[in-house]
């Protein structure tokens, strides 16, 4: 048998052309090939599939879900028309792809580069009020780029550009009311300034900058759809109007949790009994701001996420609202166990930070029965680990946390952190400042969180 295979092996060799007749035929293809791939990546036009199916935001698509995708269609059809918003588009997509397969950020930081000049040149010419979404637009962009990239772009965009732009945005509201899409990119700025003060880390707008952001977005709660201003589909319109209160609640514990971390003593001085004195009073009125937000919550946070499968017959819905309603939920523990550390460097923590701590690890329990552990129980998650008294909760929230698996969020890192920390805290009796630890253990500042 095996005799007769070769033989007919060997017959069909024979039958074939010889290598030298061949060679040409395939330096052809080759060659063909080859420039045809080529021409199309300088020449071809640039399908953002990526960014359309998946470009995502740790800091606000799991909260802002329905908004986020309409933004990403807003995008998608300025991109055709303006270079501007085209070229922070492409350095958006380009370091979101560079974070999710771990790849180098050399060529999405040269992109941004060159956005940003883009972007300066833009702002300085600027004179027509219907550019202002286009203007907020990339600028947004640009900040998603610093978010998943915060070593390499330090500098800043809003920290360099603020007064100029603080000039721009004061111009464009003398001139006419604030867009739906400026409303909801002020407060996703906002909520990503938050996430970018803490443990020290530089955020994102100036004093002044966020102060004229509050200012411009406040008297429109609720605001208004992206849904609804670009005559989206009927069901995304209801998405999102069920879902604003929850987001609405998600953006003021973020504003108020951007405050708690001017108080720390990465921002402000804390050396003194009279530092001390008055922080303690003005973390007291933020936890007070905090505690009627939770009075009023919104009525989907007061049902757990099982017992919305009774009042829904649609699973997709369910699934965005029960998790929707979870992070709500877990933001409120969250921020007020935040509020505890930075009041004290005293490792005891209370009775009351405790039964925090407590609901937050039943809350992602529960949550992660059903739907796995989601990336935006990461910060949560840090906070059980490093101020749980109680080991097992550090080894069960660092578990946790390795489930994540999602090197956008930077999800491995911080697993690895939380569990130092931790353990150096446990070592020394006391709390460990997070911002000097990671200095000192991994040689670079906190990613956002």
């Amino acid at each position: 048998m095996r005799e007769s295979i070769s033989a007919s092996a060997c017959s069909a060799l024979s039958e074939r052309p010889l290598p030298s007749v061949l060679s040409p035929l395939i330096a052809e293809n080759i060659y063909l090939c080859t420039t045809i791939d080529y021409l199309a990546a300088i020449d071809g036009v640039q399908s953002y599939s990526h960014f359309r199916d998946k470009f995502e935001s740790p800091f606000i698509t799991p909260y802002d879900p329905a908004n986020w995708r309409t933004f990403k269609l807003c995008v998608l059809e300025v991109v055709t028309r303006d270079s501007t918003v085209a070229a922070a588009t492409t350095a958006a997509e380009a370091a979101h792809k560079a974070r999710v397969s771990c790849l180098p950020h050399a060529q999405p930081l040269i992109l941004y580069a060159a956005a940003c000049e883009e972007f300066r040149s833009r702002l300085v010419k600027y004179n027509d009020v219907k550019d202002f979404d286009q203007i907020l637009l990339a600028l947004f962009l640009l900040i998603l780029v610093e978010m998943m990239l915060p070593d390499e772009t330090s500098a800043g965009l809003l920290n360099t550009e603020s007064g100029v732009l603080a000039i721009t945005i004061k111009e464009y509201l003398a001139r006419d009311s604030a867009s739906p899409l400026c409303l909801r990119l002020m407060s996703w700025l906002l909520i990503c300034h938050g996430a970018a003060r803490r443990s020290g880390n530089r955020g994102l707008l100036s004093s002044d900058l966020r102060s004229l952001f509050v200012a411009v977005i406040e008297p429109h709660h609720p605001l208004p759809s992206l849904q609804a201003a670009s005559n989206t589909e009927a069901d995304g319109i209801l998405l999102s109007t069920l879902s604003e209160s929850l987001f609405i609640y998600f953006a003021r514990t973020q504003m108020l949790s951007a405050e708690v971390a001017e108080l720390s003593h990465y921002h402000r001085s804390r050396t003194t009994g009279a530092d001390q004195e008055e922080v303690s009073i003005l973390m007291l009125d933020i936890k007070a701001q905090l505690e009627r937000l939770w009075q009023d919550r919104p009525a989907l946070m007061r049902h757990r996420p099982e017992d919305l499968y009774a009042q829904f017959n649609s699973t997709s819905i369910v699934t965005l609202f029960g998790l929707l309603s979870t992070l709500s939920n877990l933001v409120y523990h969250t921020e007020l166990v935040e509020i505890g550390r930075n009041l004290s460097h005293e490792q005891g923590i209370t009775i009351e930070a405790w039964q925090h701590l407590c609901e937050m690890r039943q809350i992602i329990e529960g949550s992660s029965k059903l739907h796995g552990t989601h990336p935006a129980f990461l910060r949560a998650l840090l906070l059980v680990a490093i101020e749980s008294p109680l080991g097992e909760d550090s080894t069960w929230a660092v578990a946790e946390m390795r489930k994540i698996h999602d090197p956008l969020c930077y999800s491995e890192f911080f697993a690895n952190f939380s569990e130092g920390l931790a353990d150096a805290q446990r070592r020394v009796g006391r709390r460990v400042t997070t911002r000097w630890f990671s200095m000192r253990t991994f040689g670079l500042q906190l990613p956002f969180l």
